[in-house]
């Protein structure tokens, strides 16, 4: 047999697998997507809006599997449908093959990624809390590249995409392993030269300039919220300002517009250098907190274990130094 160009000896034509038969005998993997959901389910149309497509989509890509096979995979019944048993025989193999393409697929995408750690997060928790610790990163591991990656709308979906997450709740999530970082604690601020009477109750705040979060795209506290915990009704008139950032918030608070709602894990640093200052002494304590998560079906790499272990050392010694 004569090499060819390169000296790569070609595989006899027989060895080939026939990719056109293999190609015309195996169905499509989005027809045993749509086959696996409903057999899951045991309904065309809770398939339908877990795929978020038509019932009639799910039906035709269903008979179509069926037409192509040659075989019926699903019976009909009085409420939904029950598998056949070649659907019994064909659905555990099709679980098979999703469950093994998906991981084949996740490993690919690892492989680009393992030496740089990706965390997703909010823009005040990257600007306030996450940035200034990362400062510190360089020195206990010089060659290790972080990529931070800011929205207020952070999909559980989409944590495939992902190392960590800092998620807000309670820090029960599905299929994610957390690590509490900080409670949420919520006070009033204003800027240390910012006019502000004699404060003994929270209702004495409404004499003063309340600076607004657009509670349409701000998810998480309002003035609204903070003053009904402590009994205090509220309702914001027409504001010529608002912002849809707690990190705008607070710059308005430090241009002295008036009074903010603060996070304490926003605050420390402002506090610190006598740039902004607590406009009264009650506090919102919510019993939620930010949590470092990341995946339990997949373990971390390399780089993002030492980061976790750095971040959460961290932590662990700054809780000491408060405590002692």
């Amino acid at each position: 047999m004569i090499p060819a160009r390169g000296g790569i000896v070609p595989p006899a034509a027989s060895s080939v697998p026939d990719t056109v038969k293999l190609f015309n005998r195996l169905p499509p993997i989005h027809a045993l997507a749509v086959f696996h959901a409903v057999a899951r389910l045991g309904s065309f149309t809770l398939a339908a809006q877990q795929l978020h497509v038509t019932q009639s989509a799910v039906s035709k890509q269903i008979r179509s599997l069926e037409e192509q096979l040659g075989m019926a995979l699903f019976r009909r019944k009085s409420r939904g449908v029950a598998l056949t048993a070649q659907g019994e025989l064909l659905v555990a193999s099709a679980e098979r093959v999703l469950e093994d393409l998906q991981h084949t697929i996740q490993q690919a995408r690892s492989l680009g990624r393992d030496a740089v750690v990706r965390i997703v997060c909010t823009e005040a928790v990257a600007h306030y809390w996450l940035a200034p610790r990362l400062s510190q990163l360089a020195a206990f591991q010089p060659g290790l590249k972080v990529n931070v990656f800011t929205t207020n709308d952070i999909d559980l979906l989409d944590m495939d995409d992902y190392d960590f997450g800092i998620l807000y709740g309670d820090g029960r999530w599905p299929q994610l392993y957390s690590h509490e970082l900080f409670a949420e604690v919520v006070y009033p601020v204003c800027h240390v030269d910012y006019p502000v009477d004699e404060i003994h109750t929270p209702a004495d705040l409404l004499r003063h300039r309340l600076i607004q979060l657009n509670p349409e795209i701000w998810k998480w506290a309002t003035w609204k919220d903070w003053l009904s915990h402590f009994g205090v009704a509220y309702q914001p008139g027409e504001e010529l300002i608002s912002y849809n950032q707690a990190t705008l918030a607070i710059a308005a608070a430090l241009n002295k517009q008036g009074i903010a709602l603060g996070w304490e894990f926003m605050l420390g640093d402002l506090l610190r250098n006598g740039l902004i200052r607590k406009a009264a002494d009650f506090k919102l304590v919510s019993g939620r907190s930010d949590y470092l998560v990341y995946r339990q079906d997949e373990p971390l790499s390399p780089p993002a274990a030492l980061f976790r272990d750095w971040l959460l050392a961290g932590q662990a010694r700054a809780a000491a130094s408060r405590e002692g």
